[in-house]
């Protein structure tokens, strides 16, 4: 059984390198997932060079695997 995934340490919303981590995955690849991958969450706009995700965004792709 796998160990559920706890995202304690993050705040609500997580950078690229972030989400590449909890992936284990390229930051480049959080970029490919989030343009072209049916159902990945979509980042948000902070500003002009910050974006971010919702980390419950996340959890819940995951928990849809």
């Amino acid at each position: 059984m796998k160990a559920p995934l706890s995202l304690e340490g993050f705040s609500d919303l997580l950078t690229v390198v972030q989400v590449a981590s909890i992936f284990g995955i390229a930051k480049s690849t959080v970029w490919n997932w989030a343009k072209r991958l049916d159902g990945f969450p979509k980042p948000i706009k902070l500003g002009k060079r910050i974006t971010r995700w919702k980390k419950a965004d996340i959890l819940a792709y995951i928990e849809s695997k």
